[in-house]
């Protein structure tokens, strides 16, 4: 089941093939097992590299993986000593109520800056040029704040000429 697909606007053919004969193709040409080896270990360190700089990887048959931002902040060291201090110096039902706060608080700042970094991406994805033409000119923050802010701006009909 070869199928050849042509990409639209003079593109390239693209090969289509199932998983099998992917394989059928690793055994006819890949002799030496230390190619094999070579190659899941690059996949193994590519992996390992996507997920320090906390970005989405995907392994075979397993699925696609990421840091979880939350638990990461919640074992980290400071927060750690700030929960050791509050304990400390609150009274339980205090260190409780502090504590939920302190989780909520942390879910609520992910939460937002998810929907920072969507709202940006999609002003980009929709405005491409404008963005890296403010990128470009006075610098990426810029950009970010100018996309944010200007996202969901909508003219009223009634003040136009």
């Amino acid at each position: 089941m070869n199928d050849t697909i042509k990409m639209p606007g003079g593109g390239y053919d693209i090969k289509v093939v199932r998983k099998e004969e992917i394989l059928e193709c690793i055994d006819a040409n890949i002799i030496d097992k230390d190619v094999m080896l070579a190659f899941i270990t690059q996949i193994e360190v590519d992996s390992v590299n996507f997920l320090q700089q906390g970005r989405w990887t995907s392994l075979p048959y397993i699925g696609t993986l990421r840091k979880n931002k939350y638990k990461e902040i919640t074992r980290s060291k400071e927060y750690k000593e700030l929960n050791e201090q509050a304990k400390e110096s609150l009274d339980n039902d205090k260190y409780i109520l502090f504590r939920k706060n302190l989780r909520n608080d942390i879910a609520r700042n992910l939460k937002r800056e998810r929907f920072y970094k969507y709202v940006v991406s999609q002003f980009a994805k929709k405005n491409k040029e404008y963005f890296r033409y403010i990128e470009k000119t006075k610098g990426e923050l810029y950009a970010r704040v100018i996309g944010y802010t200007l996202f969901d701006i909508k003219t009223d009909s009634y003040y136009e000429l």
